[in-house]
């Protein structure tokens, strides 16, 4: 098992970070979003920067962060909005959408997404 990098960041690096990522042309493999157990909000970013590591950010966030759909398009477009309908962060520049809930839910809580397999 390899050793884990994780950088932790605030709302306002996370397009340098994004930016970085894309010029250095590291796979996007998913964005999660959960709930601290104090009740903090965070959104958990995963690249590959190599064939066997993998490079986590972890971002505090208040209501509001930025999209990376701008840098990876429609994959992180599906994260985001995921993640906008279970825990109610804004990603700015993205149209809430529902997916799964119905419009009067009030489900907030952890979720956990893993991008499919390609063949």
């Amino acid at each position: 098992m390899h050793k884990p990098y994780i950088e932790y960041i605030t709302h306002d690096q996370v397009d340098t970070m994004a930016n970085e990522m894309k010029q250095k042309e590291c796979k996007l493999l998913c964005i999660n979003g959960y709930m601290d157990t104090d009740g903090t909000l965070k959104v958990v970013y995963n690249f590959e920067i190599s064939k066997d590591k993998v490079k986590t950010y972890i971002c505090k966030v208040n209501n509001e962060i930025m999209s990376l759909k701008d840098y990876f398009g429609e994959y992180a477009l599906k994260y985001e909005q995921e993640i906008m309908e279970f825990l109610f962060i804004k990603f700015i520049g993205v149209e809430e959408k529902s997916m799964f809930l119905s419009k009067d839910s009030n489900i907030r809580g952890q979720i956990f997404t893993v991008p499919i397999l390609e063949e």
